[in-house]
């Protein structure tokens, strides 16, 4: 519980700053695809302010001992979902938070009620390695429609020069949704 309440902090600071106001905002929602997107983000968040989502959670290094190159390493995994029909667990949001020494890297994936990835948003402090402190990219049918880094909208004939992340990123979020069902499936199995 210690963990999980900073983590929610951090949670909810950043929700906060994931539709940021003024102009790029103002343009990016009036895509119909976006605003979707958009809405779907808040109806989950809503829901898991609320408490209406199961939470289950994965974590590596709880106890923030020195790792294997003594510097300090932790990963906690948020898997907010529900059930629907005949209790088929449906996968809404994912958040993680690698810490490494002093660099934070958050990141979160959220799917639409058929389990597809919509939405990716990626915030950290290392200045070192990338030039953004914030990543949000939106997609549709496995396809991105929009990247705004920092707060810029990136042009759409722009969105190819970004297609390695991208193809990381729907990777990873696939990645914990098969995670994710594959646990589902072994607690089912067990009761």
């Amino acid at each position: 519980m210690r963990i999980l309440i900073p983590i929610l902090l951090i949670f909810l600071g950043v929700l906060n700053s994931q539709f940021a106001s003024g102009q790029t905002a103002k343009f990016l929602w009036e895509s119909s695809s976006t605003r979707y997107i958009k809405d779907i983000y808040e109806y989950v968040h809503d829901k898991i302010e609320s408490n209406q989502y199961y939470l289950n959670e994965f974590k590596i290094n709880s106890n923030n001992l020195p790792w294997i190159n003594s510097r300090s390493y932790q990963n906690t995994q948020q898997y907010y979902y529900s059930f629907v029909g005949d209790a088929t667990p449906v996968l809404r949001f994912v958040s993680c938070l690698t810490k490494i020494a002093e660099k934070n890297y958050y990141t979160e994936f959220l799917y639409d009620i058929d389990g597809n990835l919509v939405f990716y948003y990626e915030k950290q402090n290392d200045r070192q390695k990338y030039s953004y402190e914030e990543f949000r990219a939106f997609f549709e049918n496995k396809k991105c429609i929009n990247i705004v880094l920092n707060s810029t909208l990136i042009d759409e004939t722009e969105i190819s020069k970004h297609n390695t992340k991208l193809e990381t990123i729907l990777q990873a979020g696939m990645l914990y949704a098969a995670r994710f069902l594959k646990d589902m499936n072994e607690v089912k199995d067990e009761h």
